[in-house]
């Protein structure tokens, strides 16, 4: 399978959009928070359920940075092209914000997500996102498991779900 570009760059939409993106995750990385630390991770996956293929996800966290001790994270996430019950659906990619709370080495994390493509995975461009992630104690690795779904605020409500593997940096 083919990775392609989520997006089409003659269409200024999608220039802007990219902009947007790469603009704000260099604001994430240059806010200062509550919370002197602040991580940046790269992840790849794939979604084995309802369309396989590839993914990618890049974030930036502030733990410890909201309510209590939660934190957050703003990030965007890349997925290829994908056939469903024999419809080729195209790229597609998700801007998302999201508040974490972690139980030791577990991350438990709810967002909204604003998705490029509307598809049969996920039928408006408002989306929600809901994550469990898993912190390894001796190396910056972090599997995650993600799903994008609209809800039930509109049909169809298929979602997407997505198995990663992510790196941390500090």
């Amino acid at each position: 399978m083919k990775f392609k570009i989520p997006w089409n760059p003659e269409n200024r939409q999608s220039k802007i959009i990219v902009l947007v993106v790469v603009l704000l995750l260099i604001a994430g990385l240059a806010t200062k928070c509550r919370s002197a630390e602040k991580l940046a991770q790269f992840s790849i996956g794939a979604a084995q359920i309802r369309g396989e293929t590839e993914v990618a996800d890049l974030a930036v966290i502030y733990p410890n940075s909201g309510p209590g001790d939660a934190g957050y994270a703003f990030g965007v996430t890349f997925m290829g092209a994908s056939t469903h019950y024999g419809i080729e659906q195209k790229p597609n990619f998700a801007v998302r914000a999201e508040l974490i709370e972690g139980f030791r080495r577990f991350d438990v994390s709810l967002g909204v997500a604003y998705m490029q493509n509307e598809d049969i995975y996920n039928s408006g461009h408002g989306e929600f996102t809901l994550a469990l992630a898993y912190r390894f104690k001796r190396w910056p690795v972090v599997l995650t498991v993600r799903h994008f779904s609209n809800g039930g605020t509109s049909m169809p409500n298929t979602g997407r779900d997505l198995a990663l593997i992510g790196w941390q940096f500090r």
